[in-house]
């Protein structure tokens, strides 16, 4: 049986029996928890844009979730200061190329910590089949530039 997943717009319409549920047999990272995340989402709604995916697998079991986020960033921003200086004072043609939109399988920031908890790591291969099609289908969706995966490690 395929796996399947559920896309939610926000923390608060995600069904949270089953987020729990991959949150507690991954560890229970409180960079999970959906108060976090809400906590997060609220303060940073401005500016970025969420979505919540479960993964479950061939027998409607939940077997994993994610946090992604669409958010645009300044390369001056991240520049060292001389060089922030001159990319601010470039023409308004190549401002495009100065703003980058992301679309990240993780929170804004970096906790250090994974935004993706899964409840087997033997079923891995499927679970990031499935949601890398998620994710390439909402970055194009909000026309995003770049998909980044971070804080992504062993265990």
């Amino acid at each position: 049986m395929p796996y399947t997943n559920r896309v939610f717009n926000s923390i608060d319409e995600v069904d949270l029996t089953a987020w729990e549920r991959v949150r507690s047999e991954s560890g229970g990272s409180i960079f999970m928890d959906p108060r976090f995340i809400a906590s997060v989402e609220t303060s940073m709604k401005e500016d970025c844009r969420f979505w919540y995916v479960i993964v479950y697998d061939g027998n409607g079991r939940p077997a994993a979730c994610a946090c992604l986020t669409a958010m645009t960033i300044d390369l001056a921003d991240l520049a060292d200061p001389r060089l922030a200086w001159i990319i601010r004072r470039t023409p308004r043609l190549l401002t495009r190329f100065r703003k980058l939109k992301l679309f990240i399988c993780g929170l804004p920031g970096s906790p250090g910590e994974k935004s993706l908890a899964l409840t087997s790591l033997s079923s891995s291969a499927n679970i990031f089949a499935v949601l890398d099609e998620v994710i390439r289908a909402l970055a194009n969706e909000t026309r995003s530039d770049a998909i980044v995966y971070k804080e992504f490690g062993n265990g």
